[in-house]
């Protein structure tokens, strides 16, 4: 899903809008991350089932936090950013660069190419 977002970048004490668009995962894509990390632990219980002893432990470990995972993974992916993209004007060397980011969590941080100046991305919440 695409969004038109209004984007802010905050160089130490100055903020200053960033125009940019943000892609966030779908439903589907989250939904399909929690299902693989809940598959993923039981196939791992089902594959430890003939062995002799680690069966004892791992099976039912498996079986339990299968779908703990799956809910954690699908929480995790709805706050996940599948990529920002935007430029700005550095208030230290005056240069513009360019702002991308992909699969990342809030809050983002980067540094200008050219000066190293720290920054930080601010999303606004009302466009996701």
């Amino acid at each position: 899903m695409t969004a038109a977002a209004s984007l802010a970048i905050k160089f130490g004490g100055t903020t200053q809008n960033l125009p940019g668009q943000v892609h966030l995962p779908g439903m589907k894509t989250m939904l399909f991350k929690a299902t693989k990390a809940w598959l993923g632990l039981w196939a791992v219980a089902l594959i430890c089932l003939p062995v002799p002893v680690v069966h004892l432990v791992v099976t039912p470990l498996g079986l339990f936090f299968g779908p703990i995972m799956g809910i954690l993974v699908f929480f995790k992916s709805r706050r996940m950013i599948k990529s920002l993209e935007g430029e700005a004007d550095c208030p230290q060397c005056h240069k513009k660069f360019k702002v991308q980011f992909e699969d990342v969590l809030p809050p983002i941080y980067g540094m200008c190419p050219s000066c190293k100046a720290g920054y930080q991305v601010l999303v606004d919440k009302k466009s996701e």
